[in-house]
């Protein structure tokens, strides 16, 4: 499926949205889409999922992200540089110490987060945060040898990055300051935000909200008025999940299900536990590929992953023009 023909089908599920015609019942019936935004959707219109995809292969050639093999550092460098070559200038690593016990070993290391600005016009001490986590593990196996981690989540990445590639293609301009952060050591008790949030903290940064895309391209079923996603919220950002979901009803067609069983083992957490707002964004469906040597590309959707990280972008462009 094309990707004009995709965004003509969610032109007109989102006419049926509006007058509670053709998509398929979901679970946040009380959240109403509104009219799309022309400038909202000049810019999401430009995300591409074979570009995506290439991200998540470009991610998954590392052959493996685990957070204790000597090519982390190299891994973080090749994201700062890819952020850099897309136009953003001010980007770094914000490293830290961390000692890790793994196989009845300590590993004393340095962990590097990245940290791609893309400064606010008008009001750049208020910091929007959209993040993913870039290491990955497997359950069975050396994940010294072998984590592939294509879905988890090599997906929020690319799709990360996308949101980048886009903004800088169509130069928006937030009002607010934007930062686009790639987590180190998400697998080992989500020290890369945990380290991110306290720091901020701290420092007393005013961040709006934190939007954690974590596994986003897994969809098997083939059609897209099925596709549906997990938003999970904490309790101090039911109102942020709720414009979230609107946002994702009113950009695409994808169906939303509220399910916070697992909403502490993502980094989203970690910016809950310092008092910011934040949602965790994860795939709906359950999948086999979880922490495996399987975790690869040809098993996900990124179509569906274009649709998931829409949103996202749509959020943050809505919050900044």
């Amino acid at each position: 499926m094309t990707k004009i023909h995709f965004k003509f089908l969610n032109f007109f599920c989102v006419i049926s949205l509006l007058f509670s015609l053709a998509c398929k019942k979901d679970n946040d019936d009380d959240i109403i889409a509104d009219i799309p935004d022309f400038f909202v959707t000049s810019i999401i219109d430009e995300i591409n999922a074979d570009t995506i995809k290439s991200y998540v292969q470009w991610m998954q050639n590392y052959n493996s992200r685990f957070f204790l093999k000597n090519n982390r550092k190299q891994i973080a460098n090749d994201i700062k540089d890819k952020f850099i070559q897309l136009g953003y200038a001010d980007t770094r690593l914000d490293s830290f110490y961390l000692s890790a016990d793994w196989n009845n070993t300590t590993y004393n290391t340095w962990q590097y987060n990245v940290i791609a600005r893309l400064e606010g016009s008008s009001e750049p001490d208020n910091v929007y945060v959209t993040g993913a986590h870039y290491d990955c593990i497997v359950d069975e196996g050396d994940p010294f040898i072998s984590a592939p981690g294509a879905n988890d989540n090599a997906s929020g990445i690319a799709g990360m990055i996308e949101i980048a590639r886009v903004f800088k293609k169509k130069n928006f301009i937030p009002k607010h300051t934007i930062e686009f952060v790639a987590f180190a050591a998400e697998e080992y008790d989500l020290n890369g935000s945990k380290d991110y949030a306290e720091n901020a903290s701290s420092n007393n940064i005013n961040i709006i909200m934190m939007l954690n895309n974590d596994m986003i391209s897994y969809e098997p079923r083939s059609d897209p008025s099925e596709w549906t996603l997990n938003v999970m919220d904490y309790n101090n950002s039911s109102e942020l999940r709720t414009k979230f979901v609107k946002c994702g009803k009113t950009y695409t067609c994808l169906q939303f299900i509220h399910d916070n069983e697992y909403n502490d083992v993502g980094d989203s957490f970690s910016f809950y536990e310092n008092g910011y707002e934040s949602v965790f964004i994860i795939n709906e469906a359950t999948e086999a590929y979880y922490h495996t040597i399987n975790d690869v590309v040809g098993h996900y959707n990124f179509n569906y992953c274009s649709e998931v990280i829409s949103i996202t972008g749509a959020l943050l462009i809505q919050e900044n023009k």
